[in-house]
């Protein structure tokens, strides 16, 4: 699951507003958890966040503290809005001095928040320095103090540890004591680490409540050194000392990390408009590209149709020839034809005029024989009219000599 970083959107909101600058408006629903040391604020935390957006804060095993600085993590939904859980180091750690444990707090505080939890434990009825702290920061810091209190929780933690009486003492005792300067008292609700369904009620309502974001306007470091030192047993000009060169190093620190925002948000822009300049030149260079893939793809058809074209001029060409050649064949083959029909006309007319010719020879030579026949018959005649006659002669020749011999 994608990680937030809430804490440096808030970060960011503020420096615009600072700036002049028009923020988008956050419907997150910001709660600042304050207190000691091992009061449970990073347990509380824990069992609030939404594990799909944040990763799990390191909880304190001893009264040492864990949390050095304010970490922000994403809550599950509070009011149906989406919640920011901003953790603070505790009162009483070793490693983050008073100074600088108020320049946290406040720091979370000029972000702008939607609730306070002050959280104390049950095991110790009296209001602790951690619960004292915030008291006089709320009756400081934020002109009016009725929103403030209104928007503030006070968790008695670890009841889970009521050995007897100790949950109604912190009821009796510590309550009272937190609530006792403000013109009303806010809610006080007490949890543990398996049972925070109090004070999600709580807040809950508050976001219900809808009172808007809670604005707090840093006072004086004299007053307020001089105010906590008289609470905490300090001494006011060392506090005022350390609490202004804390909040002169946030100062700086925010001023260097807005310069860097800054800086980076010009190098994005940078390398947003590089990017858009790069996309820019891709789309012309795909426009362009499309224009040479669309005139190849014309000049392709056209050298397609031309091709086609002289495919088709060469067919007709051929078919032209292929007619023409034809024709001559026709030509030529309807003119032998012609000139075989006339030889074939004169052979028979040549056969014909040899039969004819035959057929006259043979009618001559049967002339010829008839003639001679004839010839042959009237020399046979001739021969028996000779024999005839001589016989006639020859009888004649006897009878006469017969009759006159």
């Amino acid at each position: 699951a994608s990680q937030r970083d809430p804490l440096g959107q808030l970060q960011q909101q503020q420096q615009q507003s600072q700036d002049g600058g028009h923020p988008q408006p956050s419907d997150d629903f910001v709660v600042l958890f304050v207190g000691e040391c091992g009061d449970g604020k990073s347990s509380l935390v824990d069992a609030l966040r939404d594990p799909s957006q944040s990763e799990q804060p390191a909880i304190a095993k001893c009264a040492g503290g864990v949390t050095k600085e304010v970490r922000g993590y994403v809550g599950l939904p509070i009011g149906g809005r989406q919640a920011i859980l901003l953790d603070t180091p505790g009162m009483g750690d070793a490693d983050v001095s008073v100074g600088t444990l108020i320049s946290l707090i406040e720091s979370a505080l000029l972000h702008g928040v939607d609730a306070l939890v002050v959280c104390s434990s049950i095991t110790n009825p009296r209001m602790r320095l951690g619960a004292q702290l915030v008291q006089q920061m709320i009756l400081m810091g934020f002109p009016s103090k009725q929103p403030a209190v209104q928007c503030t929780v006070l968790c008695g933690t670890k009841h889970d540890r009521d050995q007897g009486g100790e949950v109604d003492r912190f009821l009796q005792s510590a309550a009272p004591s937190f609530f006792e300067p403000f013109p009303e008292r806010g809610v006080t609700v007490t949890t543990s680490k398996a049972d925070c369904a109090a004070l999600v009620a709580a807040l809950n309502a508050v976001a219900a409540a809808g009172r808007g974001r809670l604005h707090y306007v840093p006072p004086l470091a004299s007053d307020l050194a001089q105010m906590l030192g008289e609470k905490l047993g300090l001494k006011p000009a060392e506090l005022q000392r350390e609490l202004e060169e804390c909040r002169n190093r946030f100062t700086e620190n925010s001023s260097r990390l807005e310069r860097l925002r800054l800086q980076q948000q010009q190098q994005e822009e940078f390398h947003a408009q590089e990017l858009r300049q790069q996309e820019e030149r891709c789309k012309q260079m795909f426009i362009l590209q499309e224009q040479a893939i669309r005139l190849q793809e014309q000049q392709r058809q056209e050298e397609r149709a031309h091709t086609w074209q002289q495919i088709q001029h060469r067919e007709a060409l051929r078919s032209e020839a292929a007619a023409a050649n034809a024709a001559v064949e026709d030509a030529a083959g309807a003119a032998h034809q012609q000139r075989m029909l006339e030889i074939m006309g004169m052979q028979h007319a040549v056969a014909e005029g040899r039969r004819q010719t035959e057929r006259e020879r043979l009618v001559l030579a049967r002339q010829r024989s008839e003639e001679m026949r004839q010839r042959h018959q009237l020399a046979q005649n001739r021969e028996e009219q000779s024999g005839v006659i001589d016989r006639v002669g020859s009888a004649l020749y006897n009878a006469g000599r017969n009759l006159f011999g």
